[in-house]
């Protein structure tokens, strides 16, 4: 089986926040730094990072995962859009692994549906 795969050709691309995406994520950061500030020395506050970091994360991946009435841009899937067609009109198929997965998926094939491209999700 492993012979009739093909080569496997592996892309990273670093992909710049929405403006959207980026004022949300400012904004937060001054949120937090105000949180910050009202920290406890004594208190043990990697928990409250945990989650700062962990909000954060979400608005890199999709904002909404952080407020859900969230209506701008998505930039993870704006690029996603812009190279599917190259992919696909080629005949390739795309491997896309994302560390949010049901959020991804749901917006996934809701994209594909417009863009009227299929997709498989396991």
């Amino acid at each position: 089986m492993l012979t009739e795969l093909p080569d496997k050709i592996e892309s990273n691309m670093v992909v710049t926040l929405s403006t959207e995406q980026k004022q949300l994520y400012m904004s937060y950061i001054k949120q937090a730094k105000s949180e910050m500030k009202k920290f406890n020395e004594n208190d043990n506050n990697r928990m409250k990072i945990l989650a700062i970091l962990t909000k954060l994360r979400q608005i890199c991946n999709s904002p909404t995962l952080f407020k859900e009435d969230y209506k701008g841009e998505v930039a993870k899937l704006e690029v996603l859009r812009d190279i599917l067609p190259d992919i696909t009109e080629n005949g390739h198929r795309l491997l896309i692994f994302f560390t949010v997965c049901r959020y991804f998926e749901r917006k996934l094939r809701r994209n594909l549906q417009i863009w009227e491209l299929s997709i498989f999700l396991y």
